[in-house]
């Protein structure tokens, strides 16, 4: 393996390892000539269920171009029975305004109302499901790992690098949020944001 793995054409390429081999991020969608932005947050001894949010205002009219996001949770203690992590994590747009919470986004007027069709009446979450789809929703993840009463192997996380050219208006405002919903931990989200 060449000493310069990590480093080439000047930039500096993201790499993980999972499982004793190491992967290379994929840095084209950030590289050229557009301004990056990028902020990081934590929830770090989150009890459930909780919901956290960051925000912040565009200060002029932009176009998103690409967005990178990094989530990753990890216990902070040993449930005394096995037990589900789940947080739910999304961004979207407030438009013309600071958000309100709990925010979801608005109801999308392209799209009908989402419907459910479970004939075995299988139980089913409904967490965070109104009925629409949510206008200006630009990232949905969902971290869930099973934590056995010893802890092994139970953090999870989740990398998301994705085109997604979105108008954003000056004063409009972005909207990062966290919502653990079973046993709680560390919550962090890393953002990094190419824009034009």
């Amino acid at each position: 393996m060449p000493n310069n793995f990590l480093i080439g054409d000047g930039s500096m390429s993201l790499a993980g390892l999972t499982a004793g081999q190491v992967t290379r991020g994929n840095t084209a969608a950030l590289k050229g000539a557009d301004p990056i932005a990028g902020f990081g947050w934590e929830l770090p001894n989150s009890a459930v269920p909780v919901s956290a949010a960051v925000y912040f205002k565009a200060a002029r009219a932009m176009t998103l171009n690409y967005i990178d996001i990094d989530l990753v949770y990890s216990i902070r203690s040993t449930p005394s029975g096995g037990a589900w992590s789940e947080s739910l994590c999304w961004g979207t747009v407030s438009r013309g305004k600071a958000p309100t919470f709990p925010f979801g986004g608005p109801e999308s007027a392209d799209f009908g109302t989402v419907d459910f069709w479970n004939p075995d009446n299988i139980p089913a979450g409904s967490y965070g499901y109104d009925g629409y789809l949510h206008q200006d929703e630009f990232y949905s993840v969902i971290l869930k790992s099973w934590i056995p009463t010893d802890g092994t192997a139970s953090a999870t996380s989740r990398h998301v690098t994705s085109p997604i050219s979105l108008n954003i208006n000056s004063g409009d405002y972005l909207v990062f949020q966290m919502a653990p919903a079973s046993y709680g931990g560390d919550f962090e989200m890393q953002v990094l944001l190419a824009y034009t």
